[in-house]
C-alpha cells in the first residue's frame, strides 16, 4: 500500500488518500503464504463432517445392504417357478394313464442354490356345486398334479394342473 497526502493530489481537500496497488511476489513466498494462511478446516469442522457422514452412513447403509440381499429374490422365485412348471410338464407328457398316483420328492441345485419340493398326483372329482376339484380314493376321470417347490428364503411356490382321462386309450378306463 502506498499512502499519499491528499493535498498533493488536490489542493481543495485536506486528508489522506490510500492508493492500493498489486505487486507480484516470488513463487516461494506465495507458497509459504498459502501454507500459513487461515484457509482450511478447523478441528470442530472436521468433527462435524465426521458426525454428519456417520449419520448418513447409518441411514443409507442398511437400506443398501437390504437391497443387495433382496436383489436376487426375483431370480430365485423365477427359478422355483420354472422347476415347478417343468415337473408339471413331465406329468402332462406321460398323460393320465402313465402318471402314477402318489408323492415324489424333488431336489435340484442351480447356481449353488438348492430347491426342494414334492409332486403329488391324486385322483380328483369335479364338483359342479362349488366348481372345485375334490380328492377321491377311487379312480375318476381326472388326476390332479400338485407341485410345491421351496427355495432359499422364498417360502413355498405351488402349482397344480388337472390331467383328464385319456379317452382315446382303451386301457384308461381300467
Amino acid at each position: 500500500m502506498f499512502i499519499h497526502p491528499w493535498n498533493a493530489i488536490s489542493k481543495r481537500f485536506q486528508g489522506v488518500v490510500v492508493i492500493h496497488y498489486r505487486r507480484t511476489k516470488p513463487c516461494a513466498i506465495q507458497a509459504a503464504d498459502k501454507l500459513t494462511s487461515e484457509r482450511g478446516l478447523t478441528l470442530i469442522e472436521t468433527i462435524m463432517i465426521t458426525v454428519v457422514a456417520g449419520m448418513l452412513l447409518a441411514v443409507f447403509l442398511p437400506t443398501f445392504l437390504t437391497s443387495l440381499q433382496q436383489g436376487t429374490k426375483p431370480e430365485i422365485y423365477a427359478t422355483a417357478l420354472y422347476i415347478a412348471q417343468e415337473e408339471i410338464e413331465k406329468k402332462k407328457g406321460v398323460g393320465y394313464t402313465n402318471a402314477a398316483n402318489g408323492e415324489d420328492s424333488i431336489s435340484v441345485t442351480i447356481k449353488g442354490r438348492t430347491y426342494t419340493g414334492n409332486v403329488v398326483t391324486e385322483y380328483v372329482e369335479y364338483s359342479s356345486d362349488d366348481k372345485s376339484f375334490n380328492t377321491s380314493d377311487s379312480s375318476t376321470e381326472y388326476k390332479r398334479v400338485a407341485v410345491t417347490v421351496t427355495g432359499h428364503n422364498i417360502g413355498n411356490i405351488s402349482l397344480w394342473t388337472i390331467l383328464p382321462k385319456d379317452f382315446y386309450d382303451p386301457d384308461a378306463n381300467k
